[in-house]
């Protein structure tokens, strides 16, 4: 898969795609522009599997990403709140 492809899948997602995958993804874009410092965590684990793997990451690669899992879980567990605390108002 390119660069160009994941661009496309993720203006896909945000634009068109499943309300749940576009919330997620937008939360997600959002805290890492807040927060350098886990955005560049975030890219360091990327760059090496990239750099190990000749610039290709496969699903298997990251399966095993686990600073990529933990954001990801954290985000979808603070939409999840956000969520709740909307409709108990």
């Amino acid at each position: 898969m390119t660069d160009d492809d994941l661009l496309a899948q993720a203006i896909v997602f945000i634009l068109a795609g499943f309300t749940t995958s576009s919330t997620l993804l937008s939360f997600l874009l959002y805290e890492l522009a807040l927060n350098p410092e886990i955005q560049e965590r975030l890219q360091a684990e990327v760059d090496e599997i990239l750099q190990k793997n000749n610039d290709k990451v496969t699903y298997a690669d990251i399966t095993h990403m686990k600073y990529l899992d933990m954001v990801v879980s954290g985000i979808n567990y603070w939409n999840f709140n956000i969520f709740m605390v909307l409709i108990v108002r």
